[in-house]
């Protein structure tokens, strides 16, 4: 395993990275809103300019937080010879997210 040392840079936002946000303000995404608020603004450049009056209404609400893996897909979940799930890979997105469901991004 290599060792980084911290340089003290912002890290990469998963969020900015998979929206395609590259001007998006880097700083933590505090509540609920500010991470619906960055959402609204990824689907919004992204052919989102005919839902713009109803897409914040179509987006998810949530009022607590838990530790979301942020990326579950077929190719990150191991599983032994039975078919059991024996591990979860990628975790480098995983984090603190409103409880709006295990976010695909």
């Amino acid at each position: 395993m290599q060792r980084r040392v911290a340089d003290g840079t912002v890290s990469s936002d998963v969020l900015i990275t998979a929206l395609h946000l590259k001007n998006a303000d880097p700083a933590p995404l505090a509540t609920a809103d500010s991470l619906r608020q960055r959402i609204y603004r990824g689907c919004y450049r992204f052919n989102g300019r005919r839902y713009a009056k109803d897409l914040p209404t179509m987006l998810p609400r949530s009022s607590i937080s838990v530790f979301t893996h942020a990326d579950i897909a077929p190719q990150n979940i191991m599983v032994d010879e039975e078919a059991h799930v024996c591990g979860i890979l990628d975790w480098e997105g995983a984090g603190w997210y409103p409880e709006i469901g295990n976010l695909r991004i």
